[in-house]
């Protein structure tokens, strides 16, 4: 009776892991998803900018107006 009991709480524990480590890896694979959704506006917009010639910083918020392009930053959600 002992071994059929261990056998069942070694299933149980086996099955609790495999269970956490399939659940962080689509948890990790949601979170790069959504990253990739939150940067593509950024990412398209930057694109455009990339085809045109430079813009005064001025109409970007700075002042001095030399002329360079002010690319857009992205920072990432945190995973946790």
């Amino acid at each position: 009776m002992k071994r059929k009991a261990q056998a069942a709480l070694e299933g149980a524990v086996a099955l609790a892991a495999g269970a956490i480590v399939l659940g962080s890896a689509f948890y990790i694979w949601a979170w790069g998803n959504a990253q990739i959704v939150a940067r593509q506006p950024t990412y398209t917009g930057s694109r455009v900018m990339a085809g045109q010639s430079a813009r005064s910083v001025d109409e970007n918020g700075a002042s001095g107006g030399s002329k360079f392009i002010v690319w857009k930053t992205y920072h990432p959600a945190p995973i946790f």
